[in-house]
């Protein structure tokens, strides 16, 4: 029998033999043909081909794939073949060692980055094989399991409730509210898009203008920001409508400075744009759709309005209310188009498609509208359940009696790896099976269960949530809504304002319901997935380790927006989240357990088998000793959607190159102990000269910052010929550029990046937005996820999602609490060590000669 070593010896000697063979494979291909078809260099195309064989070694594989890509001549590379390659890529990487291959750590990302480059050896545009954006295509195939969901939590609608609201009042409220933003979902993007697109055109016309005086484009967006709504106005009234005026009035002021002739141009370019790429952005963006999933990746299928249902979750039950108006036998009820009063008609369902009573074939569009199946014939409007209807339904549902015990199957689902489910589907007995695809018609589910709101997001979002397929949960707590959503659908920003406005549509839509009297319907019957426990016993085993969380508002922004002023005196321009991301490099080296830790792990070994434990320790010190060592690589995400709203995010990974600014600190820090323990003009002298540097390395970590930002925020190359070619970033940063990504790309620095930090900001004035978490991707290598967000009343509200090896064991041990407990110390230790630093940092920078 081998041992480990000899085993791992095998597994490396395939590793290396699977490079040598793919990038022999690639030599082949004739390099007088790739430069023909690229504008690439010889030593470019060999640099890629031996990047290809390093982080896709699949054998002959990919040179097959990019000899298909240059035999196809002109013609134009479709999303099917492009999906076809990668799916043929990824399964060549299932013959390799796990263990050693660096895609099951860093994802599919790996795959996905491999074959963009071979894209560019085969001449060809990756915007033609990704026309979603790569972001989009990515989020498909490596944010697909529960963790790659983040969470958000609103105050409002609790906070405008009078003091004793009755319970299926605000639930109906909600299952209104939910069916009203599927019906206007489309304008809703369709209004975000015109925002985006007219704004970033104006700003474009007005750059091409010679002479002009062109507002930047920050400016201009942050002018549309600050008067913006996420609300409706007092008197009620569609919200949609009264933001759209809003804007048409803030555009107008933008456009009544400028000649006819330039305000003809900012039309005739969105006009272009708005026939072709807000359908498309429509349908890119919509939660009408369910997650199907494969081997590899997840397939968005689209679900029509009539199929819809909002799924509602109580006592662990789960329910299903059909999103359009029906009659006694579930026939789609259509109303003539132009006469809301008149009778509405029966739909006739055949399978999946629906009939007019004469046998016109029918399609319904994510207005509701009814057309023709061939043309654009309006025939009627489909229209959601009444308000009535609707709180008959909540009533009958809560007060059913409870179950003896609630459903596991769809918890353990949620839980095991997307890949797995179409061979557990398999296995299935037919009712659960036909249960469970019930359940994918609802893109949204409220949990009705009441949830405790001292929880961290990560630990309320745990419960009854489905089995990954749909777009949105909501859940209740006693004072807040907390709204869980898949990235495919959501990325953190446009999920936050997702759910500001269904919070405030939820508020008014209260209002409405207390009025109301419950019709008579018949009793929703709850969905049924039961399963004998040993099945069940056996799923559990194949659940991933959920990670656990820490959340914290210890952090004073208070002093951090004071020490901003300061340092801007001294012509350092530092951003909130830069200072946070200065100090996360600190932390990372000086961080220090607590006593309550050291507490916590004597515990554990007096309740755990000695082998056990010693595991459990020797990763704990592990992890912390490598973190003092290591400078970490952050993943930031920032919002592509201002440049290109398909895009989505643009990531970009940054490691601090000024890897001297902690030594440099504590000389400061050193130098300005001994000056105030004697005040002398040496002491002052040498004090004063290192703060001096220590300033010179802060501007420059501030205008790395600015030159990262704005290179990634164009899509475009970061390398050192370009930042010099900078002339705001100052020359003594240029010997410090080695350790700076060359290229932003997006799987580039997926791949990159050892923790995910990502800072929404702060909220809107008025918005009742409070706690983030922010999502990971389904590799290994994110083992922290940093989540930021800054209420409207200046309260910093950090969480940390913690990955970290210790945590998946103690998870296996069932001492879940220790890891917890472990990461809340860790982000708490952040939180009051950012407060330590600033107000040094500030004392420092605002020192005087005695």
């Amino acid at each position: 029998m081998k041992t480990d070593s000899a085993l791992e010896h095998a597994s490396s000697e395939k590793f290396r033999t699977a490079r040598r063979t793919t990038f022999l494979a690639l030599n082949e291909i004739d390099e007088e043909t790739i430069l023909s078809l690229t504008r690439l260099t010889l030593p470019e195309i060999r640099e890629i081909r031996r990047e290809v064989a390093q982080i896709m070694p699949a054998g002959n594989l990919p040179a097959l794939i990019l000899s298909g890509l240059i035999q196809m001549g002109h013609r134009k590379i479709t999303a099917t073949q492009v999906k076809k390659d990668v799916t043929a890529l990824l399964r060549g990487m299932d013959f390799l060692p796990q263990g050693l291959y660096g895609v099951f750590v860093a994802g599919p990302s790996a795959v996905l980055y491999g074959y963009q480059q071979l894209l560019r050896l085969a001449g060809r545009d990756v915007k033609d094989a990704f026309p979603q954006g790569t972001w989009q295509f990515y989020l498909e195939y490596a944010l697909r399991e529960d963790s790659a969901r983040h969470t958000n939590e609103t105050w409002g609608f609790h906070q405008a409730l009078s003091p004793a609201p009755a319970t299926a009042v605000m639930a109906a409220a909600w299952v209104w509210t939910t069916l009203k933003l599927l019906y206007t979902y489309d304008d809703l993007l369709s209004l975000v898009w015109r925002e985006r697109v007219m704004l970033r055109g104006l700003h474009a016309v007005l750059g091409e203008v010679e002479a002009q005086r062109v507002p930047s484009w920050r400016v201009l967006t942050n002018a549309w920001a600050r008067v913006c709504p996420y609300h409706r106005p007092a008197h009620g009234g569609d919200y949609i409508r009264y933001r759209a005026t809003t804007f048409e009035r803030f555009l107008q002021r933008q456009m009544d400075v400028l000649p006819a002739a330039l305000r003809r141009e900012v039309w005739r370019r969105y006009a272009t744009q708005q026939r072709t790429a807000l359908p498309a952005y429509q349908e890119q963006m919509t939660f009408l759709a369910r997650l199907r999933p494969t081997r590899y990746r997840e397939e968005r299928i689209p679900l029509p309005l009539w199929q819809a249902a909002v799924g509602f979750i109580w006592q662990g039950e789960s329910y299903l209310l059909p999103a359009c108006d029906c009659d006694v036998w579930g026939h789609p009820l259509c109303t003539p188009p132009g006469a809301e009063s008149a009778r509405p008609f029966p739909l006739e369902v055949r399978g999946n498609t629906l009939f007019s009573s004469a046998g016109q074939e029918l399609r319904v569009d994510h207005r509701g509208r009814v057309l023709a199946a061939t043309g654009n014939e309006l025939l009627g409007v489909l229209n959601p359940p009444s308000p009535q209807q609707i709180l008959g339904w909540v009533q009958a549902i809560l007060t059913r009696p409870a179950p003896d015990t609630a459903p596991e199957l769809d918890l353990l689902l949620a839980e095991i790896p997307r890949r797995e489910h179409p061979g557990i589907s398999a296995t299935l007995p037919a009712p659960v099976l036909k249960d469970l695809a019930a359940l994918e018609r609802a893109p949204v589910l409220i949990n009705w269960d009441r949830h405790a709101s001292l929880q961290p997001l990560h630990a309320l979002r745990r419960d009854h949530r489905g089995v990954g397929s749909h777009a949105l949960t909501i859940f209740r707590t006693e004072r807040s809504m907390v709204f869980n959503q898949s990235h495919i659908f959501f990325d953190g920003l446009w999920g936050m304002v997702v759910a500001e406005i269904l919070t405030d549509t939820a508020t008014h839509a209260y209002r409405r319901f207390v009025d109301a009297t419950p019709a008579k319907v018949a009793v929703p019957a709850p969905l049924h997935f039961t399963l004998p426990a040993a099945r069940l016993q056996h799923l559990r085993t194949r659940c991933i380790a959920p990670g656990v969380s820490a959340e914290s508002t210890a952090g004073d922004l208070r002093q951090i927006y004071q020490l901003r002023r300061w340092l801007r005196k001294r012509g350092i321009q530092l951003t909130i989240n830069d200072i946070l991301l200065l100090y996360r490099y600190f932390h990372a080296q000086v961080y220090q357990p607590g006593a309550v830790v050291a507490e916590l792990l004597k515990g554990l070994a007096e309740r755990l088998p000695a082998k056990e434990y010693a595991q459990i320790r020797r990763s704990v010190a592990e992890t912390w000793a490598s973190d003092r060592t290591t400078n970490p690589a952050l993943l930031i995400p920032m919002d592509a959607t201002q440049v290109a709203p398909h895009e989505r995010i643009y990531p970009t990974t940054f490691r601090n190159p000024l890897t001297d600014l902690p030594v440099i600190f504590e000389g400061v820090q050193s130098a300005y102990s001994a000056y105030r323990r004697a005040d002398s003009t040496s002491n002052w002298e040498e004090f004063d000269r290192q703060r001096r540097l220590l300033l010179a390395y802060l501007q420059i970590f501030g205008e790395l910052l600015v030159a990262l930002k704005d290179v990634t925020m164009r899509g475009e190359s970061l390398n050192v010929a370009t930042l010099q070619l900078l002339g705001h970033l100052p020359p003594a940063m240029q010997h410090l550029l080695d350790g700076i990504p060359r290229r932003i790309g997006v799987l580039n620095e997926v791949l990159k990046g050892s923790e995910v930090f990502s800072n929404v900001g702060r909220v809107a004035l008025g918005s009742t937005l409070r706690r983030f978490n922010s999502a990971k991707d389904d590799g290994a290598a994110k083992e922290l996820v940093w989540g930021i967000l800054t209420d409207d009343q200046g309260i910093l509200h950090l969480s940390l999602r913690d990955f970290r090896p210790f945590v998946t064991l103690l998870w296996e041990h069932d001492e879940v609490e220790v890891a917890r407990a472990l990461t809340q110390d860790y982000l708490v230790s952040y939180a009051r060590g950012l407060n330590v630093f600033v107000k040094s940092l500030g004392q420092m920078v605002t020192a005087k000669k005695r």
